[in-house]
């Protein structure tokens, strides 16, 4: 992705939801994203999630992407969903409709922001034996 030809370019008439608003648990859920309103679609449009979501969109690769044609609907109506898998990158989110391929990325619509419930909640538990027969090492991501 070429973050360095990355530009903000809002299209009129273009929407953007997510299912989920907030994210009650990090170990990840899956969040379905619409949108609808889109005059000319082409294969080359994207769906990405971006962390932060406050962040300046064109200066950041996405964390993940899929190609908005996925969605069969896209291509004829310029509308569409998808969904995706999203786990708890401590911070807040968003979605962005991107135009213009991986080589010249135009970011045109933008969902509302995804909330973290608890960015400091207990991840990626991990177990371990000890010396001692009758104990174990238990130990965990936080912030």
């Amino acid at each position: 992705i070429n973050v360095g030809a990355a530009e903000l370019n809002i299209l009129p008439g273009v929407h953007m939801r997510v299912s989920k608003n907030t994210l009650q648990s990090g170990r990840g859920t899956w969040v379905e994203v619409s949108w609808d309103g889109l005059k000319d679609p082409k294969y080359d449009d994207w769906i990405a999630l971006y962390v932060p979501a406050h962040a300046d969109l064109t200066s950041i690769a996405p964390a993940k992407f899929q190609y908005a044609f996925s969605s069969r609907t896209h291509i004829p109506h310029g509308s569409g969903m998808l969904r995706f898998k999203v786990i708890s990158y401590r911070q807040d989110m968003v979605f962005a409709l991107v135009r213009g391929g991986l080589a010249a990325p135009s970011i045109g619509a933008i969902t509302p922001v995804i909330h973290i419930a608890n960015p400091n909640e207990p991840l990626q538990v991990h177990l371990a034996l000890t010396n001692e027969v009758s104990e174990m090492l238990v130990q965990w991501v936080t912030l």
